[in-house]
């Protein structure tokens, strides 16, 4: 889990987010929270990238967060990761 301060000063969070190719079978769940209300809930596996564009207006925190499933386990890659002002 990671957690970024905001303080209101930016306007959308943007990335790819996807299962690192070292990690085949491995598959994850990205949540994303914006003052601790879910945001974006992403299945990811190694398959696919997939786009995340998250609006921040007035936001005061963003929360990234990844979980498994049972059995699994994954590197998970944000791939030009920007906040956006």
């Amino acid at each position: 889990v990671v957690t970024v301060p905001l303080g209101g000063r930016y306007r959308r969070f943007e990335a790819v987010a996807g299962v690192d190719l070292g990690t085949p079978r491995g598959a994850a769940t990205l949540r994303v929270r914006v003052d601790g209300t879910e945001a974006a809930a992403l299945p990811l596996t190694a398959a696919e990238a997939v786009p995340l564009r998250v609006e921040l207006a007035g936001a005061r925190e963003l929360t990234l967060d990844v979980g498994f499933g049972p059995g699994a386990g994954a590197d998970v890659d944000l791939a030009a990761a920007r906040l956006v002002k």
